[in-house]
């Protein structure tokens, strides 16, 4: 058995063990379709596309019977309403988590953290808790505008400039660290604006259900118990 124990569910309905069969070992086309449009923030390294394709054969072997049940429909996994209004369906939610991850190193431990904060309610009120603001049609991001992050990124990518001078290690260490999240925000920004679908809605309760099974197969985020 490849996977941990499948946590405690509380569905409403009847929980059933879990059994993996050979549709869950396989990647369905609708879920190669959507890898495709993750593509921006997984990045394009083969290492972390690699992992990224074995950890979610991981995830998927190891749901349970009910999980699986409700895995490629539109239905909230803890209320077990359709097509609510910022719902998608579960194994987008998997996938977004799991390339948040995989693809994120510098971002994903705060936007878990965010996450896991139980007073806001959609993808759009995190965003704003991160500080990742768009306005006008133009985002802010960690208080700086895009634009300015990506004509940094264009310059120390060119070796025209530092990413700060010459300072104490603990501190040119938070000033890499937080280079490196808004290159990966710059990154996700874009990603948002080119995707059809109205992520801000996104119901934060249905991807705080997945969060444990997906962050228990993580080194970069605090893995925690199931509701």
């Amino acid at each position: 058995n490849l996977s941990p124990k499948t946590p405690t569910e509380n569905f409403y309905f009847k929980l059933e063990e879990s059994s993996a069969d050979a549709e869950q070992l396989t990647i369905k086309k609708e879920e190669n379709d959507f890898s495709l449009t993750l593509a921006p923030i997984l990045g394009f390294s083969p290492r972390a596309l690699k992992r990224f394709v074995n950890v979610y054969l991981l995830i998927k072997v190891g749901l349970s019977d009910l999980q699986w049940r409700i895995y490629y429909e539109k239905v909230h996994p803890k209320t077990g309403e359709k097509d609510a209004i910022g719902t998608i369906r579960n194994y987008q939610a998997v996938m977004f988590l799991l390339a948040v991850i995989t693809g994120l190193p510098a971002t994903s431990r705060i936007l878990f953290r965010t996450l896991r904060t139980k007073t806001l309610r959609t993808l759009g009120e995190l965003f704003e808790q991160m500080d990742v603001i768009k306005k006008n049609e133009k985002w802010y991001i960690l208080g700086s505008p895009a634009e300015e992050i990506s004509i940094k990124k264009k310059l120390v990518e060119r070796g025209l400039t530092e990413i700060m001078p010459k300072q104490e290690v603990a501190d040119l260490n938070l000033e890499i660290n937080k280079y490196n999240m808004e290159m990966e925000l710059l990154q996700f920004t874009k990603w948002l604006d080119r995707e059809k679908r109205n992520w801000f809605e996104v119901d934060l309760d249905q991807l705080r259900y997945w969060d444990p099974v997906v962050s228990r197969y993580s080194f970069r985020v605090e893995p925690i118990d199931q509701d």
